[in-house]
Protein backbone atom coordinates (compact mmCIF):
# COMPACT_ATOMS: atom_id res chain seq x y z
CA UNK A 1 0.00 0.00 0.00
CA UNK A 2 1.22 3.10 -1.24
CA UNK A 3 2.20 5.28 2.16
CA UNK A 4 1.34 8.66 2.47
CA UNK A 5 2.39 11.81 4.04
CA UNK A 6 0.94 14.65 5.17
CA UNK A 7 2.80 17.81 6.48
CA UNK A 8 1.79 18.95 9.43
CA UNK A 9 0.97 22.89 8.82
CA UNK A 10 -0.71 25.36 11.36
CA UNK A 11 -2.41 28.20 9.81
CA UNK A 12 0.81 30.39 10.03
CA UNK A 13 3.59 27.79 11.09
CA UNK A 14 5.03 24.23 9.71
CA UNK A 15 4.58 21.93 12.89
CA UNK A 16 6.55 18.85 10.90
CA UNK A 17 4.49 15.76 9.20
CA UNK A 18 3.06 12.57 10.39
CA UNK A 19 2.98 8.76 8.27
CA UNK A 20 -0.96 8.71 6.82
CA UNK A 21 -0.51 5.08 7.76
CA UNK A 22 1.67 4.47 10.71
CA UNK A 23 1.47 5.69 14.74
CA UNK A 24 4.66 7.45 14.78
CA UNK A 25 4.94 10.86 13.80
CA UNK A 26 8.68 10.61 12.17
CA UNK A 27 9.21 13.09 10.36
CA UNK A 28 7.87 15.51 13.29
CA UNK A 29 9.97 13.63 15.79
CA UNK A 30 12.98 14.25 13.62
CA UNK A 31 12.43 17.93 13.60
CA UNK A 32 12.65 17.86 17.40
CA UNK A 33 8.86 18.73 17.53
CA UNK A 34 6.15 16.13 19.63
CA UNK A 35 3.29 15.80 18.11
CA UNK A 36 0.09 17.50 19.01
CA UNK A 37 -1.01 16.96 22.39
CA UNK A 38 -4.08 14.24 22.87
CA UNK A 39 -6.70 14.41 25.32
CA UNK A 40 -9.47 12.15 26.28
CA UNK A 41 -12.58 12.09 24.24
CA UNK A 42 -10.99 13.75 20.89
CA UNK A 43 -10.43 12.87 17.61
CA UNK A 44 -7.12 13.68 15.06
CA UNK A 45 -7.86 14.93 11.94
CA UNK A 46 -5.74 15.49 8.87
CA UNK A 47 -6.98 17.94 7.00
CA UNK A 48 -5.30 19.20 3.26
CA UNK A 49 -6.14 21.59 0.43
CA UNK A 50 -4.37 20.10 -2.53
CA UNK A 51 -3.73 21.90 -5.74
CA UNK A 52 -4.17 20.30 -8.99
CA UNK A 53 -2.82 20.30 -12.37
CA UNK A 54 -4.64 22.39 -14.56
CA UNK A 55 -4.46 19.84 -17.52
CA UNK A 56 -7.31 17.39 -18.12
CA UNK A 57 -6.51 14.13 -16.41
CA UNK A 58 -6.68 10.52 -17.98
CA UNK A 59 -8.94 9.17 -14.87
CA UNK A 60 -11.63 11.60 -12.71
CA UNK A 61 -10.83 11.74 -9.31
CA UNK A 62 -14.54 11.59 -8.35
CA UNK A 63 -14.78 8.05 -9.84
CA UNK A 64 -12.89 6.79 -6.47
CA UNK A 65 -15.50 8.82 -4.39
CA UNK A 66 -18.67 7.77 -2.96
CA UNK A 67 -20.96 10.74 -3.74
CA UNK A 68 -23.65 9.47 -2.08
CA UNK A 69 -23.23 9.17 1.16
CA UNK A 70 -25.41 12.15 1.48
CA UNK A 71 -28.92 12.46 1.05
CA UNK A 72 -30.13 12.67 -2.33
CA UNK A 73 -31.85 16.34 -2.30
CA UNK A 74 -28.86 17.61 -0.22
CA UNK A 75 -26.84 16.23 -2.68
CA UNK A 76 -28.47 18.09 -5.49
CA UNK A 77 -28.24 21.23 -3.42
CA UNK A 78 -24.74 20.76 -3.69
CA UNK A 79 -24.56 20.26 -7.16
CA UNK A 80 -26.95 23.12 -8.15
CA UNK A 81 -24.13 25.26 -6.50
CA UNK A 82 -21.13 23.93 -8.25
CA UNK A 83 -19.78 21.56 -5.21
CA UNK A 84 -19.50 17.95 -4.36
CA UNK A 85 -18.75 16.08 -1.37
CA UNK A 86 -18.01 12.25 -1.04
CA UNK A 87 -15.75 9.68 0.66
CA UNK A 88 -13.27 7.75 -0.86
CA UNK A 89 -13.97 4.47 -1.61
CA UNK A 90 -10.29 2.65 -1.63
CA UNK A 91 -7.78 5.06 0.05
CA UNK A 92 -4.84 3.43 -0.80
CA UNK A 93 -5.80 3.56 -5.14
CA UNK A 94 -7.15 7.66 -4.33
CA UNK A 95 -3.77 8.40 -2.45
CA UNK A 96 -2.04 7.18 -5.92
CA UNK A 97 -4.14 8.77 -8.29
CA UNK A 98 -3.90 12.53 -6.29
CA UNK A 99 0.25 11.90 -6.15
CA UNK A 100 0.13 11.79 -10.22
CA UNK A 101 -2.57 14.68 -10.32
CA UNK A 102 -1.43 16.83 -7.49
CA UNK A 103 0.44 20.03 -8.22
CA UNK A 104 3.97 18.97 -7.20
CA UNK A 105 6.57 21.41 -6.41
CA UNK A 106 9.86 20.72 -7.19
CA UNK A 107 11.15 18.42 -4.78
CA UNK A 108 8.34 17.56 -3.19
CA UNK A 109 8.44 13.38 -3.01
CA UNK A 110 4.97 13.26 -0.60
CA UNK A 111 1.30 13.04 -1.95
CA UNK A 112 0.08 14.94 0.15
CA UNK A 113 2.31 17.97 0.53
CA UNK A 114 0.87 20.87 0.35
CA UNK A 115 1.43 23.03 -2.68
CA UNK A 116 4.27 25.92 -3.44
CA UNK A 117 1.86 27.50 -5.24
CA UNK A 118 1.04 31.84 -5.05
CA UNK A 119 -2.69 32.13 -5.08
CA UNK A 120 -5.26 33.47 -2.82
CA UNK A 121 -6.62 29.95 -2.61
CA UNK A 122 -5.41 27.57 0.66
CA UNK A 123 -2.96 25.35 -0.06
CA UNK A 124 -2.47 24.40 3.54
CA UNK A 125 -2.29 21.14 5.33
CA UNK A 126 -2.18 20.50 9.18
CA UNK A 127 -3.12 17.53 11.67
CA UNK A 128 -5.72 19.01 14.49
CA UNK A 129 -6.43 17.41 17.48
CA UNK A 130 -10.30 17.98 17.31
CA UNK A 131 -12.26 17.85 20.45
CA UNK A 132 -15.52 16.34 20.35
CA UNK A 133 -18.78 18.97 19.32
CA UNK A 134 -16.02 22.25 19.29
CA UNK A 135 -15.99 24.26 16.24
CA UNK A 136 -13.65 24.39 14.00
CA UNK A 137 -13.05 26.44 10.64
CA UNK A 138 -11.72 25.58 7.43
CA UNK A 139 -10.97 28.90 5.50
CA UNK A 140 -10.87 27.64 1.61
CA UNK A 141 -9.14 31.28 0.48
CA UNK A 142 -8.15 34.39 1.50
CA UNK A 143 -10.40 37.89 2.23
CA UNK A 144 -11.44 39.08 -0.95
CA UNK A 145 -9.60 42.79 -1.37
CA UNK A 146 -12.58 44.53 -3.00
CA UNK A 147 -16.99 43.91 -2.47
CA UNK A 148 -17.94 40.48 -3.80
CA UNK A 149 -21.31 39.64 -5.38
CA UNK A 150 -22.04 36.13 -3.89
CA UNK A 151 -24.63 34.28 -5.77
CA UNK A 152 -26.21 30.83 -4.09
CA UNK A 153 -28.89 28.50 -5.41
CA UNK A 154 -31.29 28.00 -2.73
CA UNK A 155 -34.03 26.08 -3.45
CA UNK A 156 -34.45 26.39 -7.33
CA UNK A 157 -34.16 30.26 -5.84
CA UNK A 158 -31.30 32.01 -6.36
CA UNK A 159 -30.18 34.45 -3.56
CA UNK A 160 -27.09 36.87 -3.73
CA UNK A 161 -25.54 39.49 -1.33
CA UNK A 162 -23.00 41.51 -2.03
CA UNK A 163 -20.39 41.23 0.71
CA UNK A 164 -17.02 43.00 1.56
CA UNK A 165 -13.89 41.26 2.42
CA UNK A 166 -15.93 38.35 1.50
CA UNK A 167 -14.28 34.66 2.86
CA UNK A 168 -15.53 31.47 2.04
CA UNK A 169 -14.97 28.71 4.83
CA UNK A 170 -16.06 25.03 6.06
CA UNK A 171 -17.51 25.11 9.29
CA UNK A 172 -16.52 21.42 10.82
CA UNK A 173 -17.57 19.87 13.77
CA UNK A 174 -17.25 16.23 15.26
CA UNK A 175 -19.71 14.43 17.01
CA UNK A 176 -18.34 10.85 18.67
CA UNK A 177 -20.87 7.93 17.42
CA UNK A 178 -19.53 4.78 18.80
CA UNK A 179 -15.84 3.50 19.22
CA UNK A 180 -15.59 2.66 15.88
CA UNK A 181 -16.62 5.80 14.28
CA UNK A 182 -17.16 9.88 14.45
CA UNK A 183 -19.73 12.05 12.61
CA UNK A 184 -18.35 14.90 10.68
CA UNK A 185 -20.74 17.70 10.23
CA UNK A 186 -19.56 20.31 7.67
CA UNK A 187 -21.60 24.40 6.80
CA UNK A 188 -20.42 26.15 4.08
CA UNK A 189 -20.37 29.44 5.71
CA UNK A 190 -19.37 32.94 4.23
CA UNK A 191 -17.44 35.77 6.65
CA UNK A 192 -17.58 39.52 5.98
CA UNK A 193 -16.67 43.11 6.92
CA UNK A 194 -14.30 44.00 9.48
CA UNK A 195 -14.00 42.37 12.91
CA UNK A 196 -16.31 43.21 15.90
CA UNK A 197 -15.43 42.45 19.20
CA UNK A 198 -18.60 41.01 21.43
CA UNK A 199 -18.66 39.42 24.87
CA UNK A 200 -19.46 35.72 24.71
CA UNK A 201 -20.50 33.73 27.39
CA UNK A 202 -20.40 30.48 29.34
CA UNK A 203 -21.15 28.70 32.41
CA UNK A 204 -17.83 29.89 34.20
CA UNK A 205 -17.56 33.41 32.67
CA UNK A 206 -17.51 36.02 29.98
CA UNK A 207 -14.71 36.45 27.41
CA UNK A 208 -14.08 38.86 25.19
CA UNK A 209 -13.79 37.32 21.01
CA UNK A 210 -13.33 38.65 17.92
CA UNK A 211 -15.49 38.05 15.28
CA UNK A 212 -16.74 38.86 11.71
CA UNK A 213 -19.84 38.54 10.53
CA UNK A 214 -20.56 34.97 8.80
CA UNK A 215 -23.94 34.23 6.07
CA UNK A 216 -24.62 30.85 7.60
CA UNK A 217 -25.54 28.66 4.44
CA UNK A 218 -27.38 26.03 6.79
CA UNK A 219 -29.03 24.53 3.54
CA UNK A 220 -25.59 22.89 2.71
CA UNK A 221 -24.64 21.60 5.80
CA UNK A 222 -24.11 18.12 6.23
CA UNK A 223 -23.03 14.97 8.05
CA UNK A 224 -21.01 12.10 7.50
CA UNK A 225 -20.16 9.14 9.76
CA UNK A 226 -16.60 8.11 8.82
CA UNK A 227 -14.68 5.21 10.82
CA UNK A 228 -10.24 6.12 11.27
CA UNK A 229 -8.49 5.94 8.36
CA UNK A 230 -11.64 7.28 6.33
CA UNK A 231 -11.32 9.69 4.01
CA UNK A 232 -13.61 12.70 3.35
CA UNK A 233 -13.23 15.07 0.05
CA UNK A 234 -15.19 18.26 -1.02
CA UNK A 235 -14.58 20.33 -3.93
CA UNK A 236 -16.20 21.44 -7.36
CA UNK A 237 -17.08 20.60 -10.69
CA UNK A 238 -14.63 20.51 -13.94
CA UNK A 239 -15.82 22.78 -15.52
CA UNK A 240 -16.42 24.78 -12.33
CA UNK A 241 -19.67 26.53 -12.00
CA UNK A 242 -21.15 28.76 -9.16
CA UNK A 243 -20.09 28.80 -5.51
CA UNK A 244 -18.05 25.69 -6.40
CA UNK A 245 -15.89 27.76 -8.81
CA UNK A 246 -15.52 31.15 -6.23
CA UNK A 247 -14.48 28.69 -3.43
CA UNK A 248 -12.11 25.87 -4.75
CA UNK A 249 -10.17 28.09 -8.61
CA UNK A 250 -8.39 30.84 -8.26
CA UNK A 251 -5.14 32.02 -10.32
CA UNK A 252 -1.95 31.58 -9.02
CA UNK A 253 1.08 34.83 -9.34
CA UNK A 254 1.96 33.76 -12.74
CA UNK A 255 -1.39 34.11 -14.04
CA UNK A 256 -2.45 30.25 -14.26
CA UNK A 257 -5.40 28.48 -13.46
CA UNK A 258 -5.25 26.75 -9.86
CA UNK A 259 -7.87 24.27 -8.30
CA UNK A 260 -8.36 22.92 -5.35
CA UNK A 261 -9.66 19.96 -3.73
CA UNK A 262 -10.54 19.78 0.72
CA UNK A 263 -8.98 16.50 1.80
CA UNK A 264 -9.98 15.09 5.22
CA UNK A 265 -8.56 11.83 6.87
CA UNK A 266 -9.47 10.33 10.52
CA UNK A 267 -6.26 9.65 11.51
CA UNK A 268 -7.38 9.26 15.21
CA UNK A 269 -10.78 7.88 16.66
CA UNK A 270 -11.31 9.22 20.68
CA UNK A 271 -9.95 7.27 22.98
CA UNK A 272 -13.19 7.34 24.72
CA UNK A 273 -16.66 8.86 24.33
CA UNK A 274 -17.64 11.25 26.46
CA UNK A 275 -20.91 12.03 28.08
Amino acid sequence: MRCLLLPLIAMTAALGCANWHSEAPSRALERGLPPPRRESGTAVLEIAFVSLKPEPHEVDLWQQVDQTIIPTDLRHEWERNGLRIGRVQKPADFSELLGKIRRRPDGADTAMEASDVLSDLSHQARRITCRIGKRYELPVRQPTPTEQTVLIRLREQTVGRSLSRAQPLFALRSTAVDPHSIRLSLRPEIQHGEMRQTWVGSDSALRLDSRRDSWNIDELATEVRLEKNSILIAGGFDPPRGLGQWMFTGLTAEGDDDRVVMVIRVAELPDQILP
